[in-house]
């Protein structure tokens, strides 16, 4: 499976456990706020991941960090972006939900692809 995939997979999962389970738990809006802090995270984080990791190699190492600037600018933007959509454009929208998805999908990230760094050098993005 594609390195990428994985960073993408494992915490969609996680965060389509975590909304059921807040639905469940609280409240259906509550539910929805955390997917949307969630998919916040999620989708700049991915982002990121195909930007900063499309080049290899120690031949293009200015490249490499020409990229993951472009990615992590590009990261932030966007998830900027998307929390004023969501903020603009949700009617009941539960904030301490949504930060909770948010922060979750930031652990949940940064978990994954320190995990997916061992194997690294025999995967491709």
């Amino acid at each position: 499976m594609p390195a990428i995939i994985t960073i993408a997979t494992w915490p969609s999962v996680l965060l389509a456990v975590l909304s059921v389970l807040v639905a469940a738990t609280l409240s259906g809006s509550h539910g929805l706020s955390t997917a949307q802090g969630g998919i916040a995270v999620l989708i700049p984080n991915v982002v990121f991941a195909a930007l900063a990791f499309r080049h290899g190699g120690a031949g293009n190492a200015r490249n490499i960090v020409r990229s993951f600037y472009l990615g992590e600018a590009l990261k932030l933007v966007l998830m900027a972006v998307l929390l004023v959509a969501i903020f603009l454009t949700s009617e009941s929208l539960k904030p301490g939900a949504l930060f909770a998805g948010m922060l979750t999908m930031m652990v949940a990230c940064g978990v994954t692809a320190t995990r997916l760094k061992t194997k690294l050098p025999t995967r491709r993005f």
